[in-house]
């Protein structure tokens, strides 16, 4: 831009009320994106700033131009100039409905600076001529009417809590995949087991403590099955204040006890089946009810604290009466 685009101007500041100031000494600053204002050339702070972007509206303003000093009238009465001298006074408005109207020294700097707003304007759009109404405040009857899960999530992002929501997901499908895991592949297989009866012949036991009287009776046992007669290890699962010994009572040594094989895996023999599943349930609901309480301890307390909030957010989700 070759014309004056900075320096002290005279001009008016026009508020979002349409109501225009008084004539001041500005010092502006015009770039290919933004109109800046300060008080004076040595300002450090910059009053304002209007993207060229926001400005909608420019022309030539045909009201009063700003009163001279007794220096300029004097010099107008020992020059040559006019009267009637054309005056450059150049109106801006953005879509805020702010503007100013500021004098310009020559029509070379009015066309410049005319030309540039021209090029790098706005459009104004029917927002800015219609604006929505504001949306209500957060309390007030009408936001935890409307309230709904993406308004909570809207608040947790504008928040910086999404890590918190996203936390809770991933724990929670951890948590799902580890008991759905533990339910298929340790339970089930032992719970769906196809008993085949048939007659053990104990040949030595030993009971081994696990924790907190819980034992495993190891059994070597000899049985016929469908492939004939085979000799194995029986782990039996024993839990309770008459372990081990009513065990060892029940199942002596050198006796033939009624008992089971598994008919997928002949070699997998038992007494007592009911005692191997309890034993799997114990482990896998101990071990997901211990990594599950901090997740039901959180939705227990958010359940207690934001009940009505949290009911009132699923019923406008997920319903529409």
């Amino acid at each position: 831009m070759s014309a004056k685009t900075e320096g002290t101007f005279n001009c008016k500041h026009i508020s979002d009320n349409g109501a225009i100031g008084p004539w001041e000494s500005k010092y502006l600053i015009l770039t290919e994106y933004d109109f800046k204002v300060k008080e004076n050339a040595d300002d450090t702070i910059t009053r304002s700033i209007i993207n060229l972007c926001d400005v909608v509206e420019v022309g030539r303003d045909e009201s009063d131009a700003p009163p001279k000093s007794v220096e300029d009238l004097e010099q107008e009465n020992n020059s040559d100039v006019e009267l009637g001298s054309p005056k450059f006074l150049l109106k801006m408005k953005t879509r805020y409905n702010t503007g100013w109207i500021i004098e310009m020294e020559s029509e070379q700097i009015f066309d410049e600076w005319s030309s540039v707003m021209e090029r790098k304007k706005g459009v104004l759009r029917e927002s800015d001529i219609n604006p929505p109404p504001p949306p209500p405040v957060r309390g007030q009857k009408d936001y935890k009417s409307d309230y709904t899960l993406r308004d909570f999530f809207d608040n947790r992002r504008m928040m910086g809590e999404m890590w918190m929501v996203y936390a809770f997901i991933a724990y929670t499908i951890l948590l799902s995949i580890l008991f759905a895991l533990l339910w298929t592949l340790y339970v089930l297989p032992e719970k769906n087991i196809v008993e085949i009866p048939t007659t053990c012949h104990i040949i030595s036991s030993e009971a081994e403590y696990v924790w907190k009287r819980n034992y495993n009776l190891n059994i070597y046992v000899s049985y016929n099955t469908t492939e004939g007669e085979l000799t194995n290890k029986m782990v039996q699962y024993c839990s309770g204040t008459s372990c081990p010994s009513k065990m060892v009572e029940k199942y002596p040594v050198g006796s033939d006890k009624e008992c089971h094989y598994d008919e997928a895996n002949p070699n997998y023999v038992f007494f007592d089946l009911s005692q191997m599943v309890r034993k799997r349930y114990t482990i896998t609901f101990g071990l997901c009810g211990g990594l599950f309480g901090p997740w039901i301890i959180c939705v227990v307390v958010m359940l207690i604290t934001r009940w009505k909030t949290f009911s009132k957010m699923m019923k406008n989700t997920f319903c529409s009466c």
